[in-house]
């Protein structure tokens, strides 16, 4: 019988791959998430972060490799088992995903009509408790997603991905497309919620800010395999020709001295 021990890894891969067809997008990956942890994943395009994303998340099947989260082997779930699972999971998805005919406080309050039992006033008030969380106002719940910024709209989606409290917090490019004192904003927000509610936050972003200001790990992919792993200045030190490129090209460079510049 699987335990889901306090002390050990929120997820576990061993050997993990992802093929379609003959394309090998990632190929025998080994890593650890551990809990309370803010791992970032990052590459360049087509490196297959996404693909990591949804196999972690149990939305696609590896192709090789064993899959583990909270102590139990992912692969070998049942349907209600999955969805038992899934909802330990909140899930930011790179463009939000709101519900456009819905206001905010509705889109909050979707998960939890889904997945629990409570009555329409305990809904209402937890979605309330949210989206103050996530920065918003309780007149903002009101709006709908059309009639939100760009930051809002973030700030929103992020509510309902914490809607039920999840232990494990997956964030899609959550400062994509935003300017920078709104990425700043939201990179804030992810660390208070870090210090509120104590998830596992899983982090995909090509925002080298977010990864100075947010990251306790980062996971490097690249050519189908981890590049590298470890903390942003030690990544940001390393010798390794791919690691170099990656993080201490021009931008690189730049997000590397705001950041040391701060301290």
């Amino acid at each position: 019988m699987d335990v889901d021990n306090a002390q050990s890894p929120v997820i576990e891969a061993r050997g993990l791959g992802v093929r379609f067809g003959p394309k090998v997008v990632l190929e025998d990956l080994d890593f650890d998430i551990r809990r309370g942890e803010i791992l970032a994943i990052v590459g360049g395009s087509g490196s297959g972060k996404s693909t990591l994303l949804r196999q972690i998340t149990m939305l696609q099947r590896p192709s090789a490799g064993s899959l583990r989260l909270f102590g139990q082997d992912a692969l070998a779930l049942d349907e209600g088992e999955r969805l038992r699972v899934r909802r330990r999971f909140g899930i930011l998805f790179q463009n939000g995903a709101l519900f456009g005919d819905r206001t905010v406080l509705e889109n909050i309050a979707t998960p939890l009509w889904e997945h629990t039992e409570l009555d329409h006033g305990s809904i209402e008030e937890i979605a309330t408790i949210k989206l103050q969380l996530a920065g918003l106002r309780p007149e903002d719940g009101l709006l709908y997603p059309s009639q939100l910024s760009g930051g809002m709209r973030k700030r929103a989606a992020v509510a309902r991905a914490i809607a039920l409290d999840p232990e494990l917090l997956f964030l899609d490019e959550p400062t994509s497309g935003l300017d920078p004192l709104s990425a700043e904003a939201l990179d804030e927000l992810v660390l208070q919620l870090k210090a509120t509610l104590e998830p596992t936050i899983v982090l995909v972003t090509h925002d080298m800010d977010s990864l100075w200001r947010v990251a306790d790990r980062v996971m490097l992919l690249g050519d189908a395999h981890i590049l590298a792993s470890g903390t942003m200045t030690e990544l940001a030190a390393s010798g390794e020709p791919l690691v170099r490129r990656f993080f201490q090209g021009p931008r690189g460079r730049a997000a590397m001295s705001g950041a040391t510049g701060q301290k």
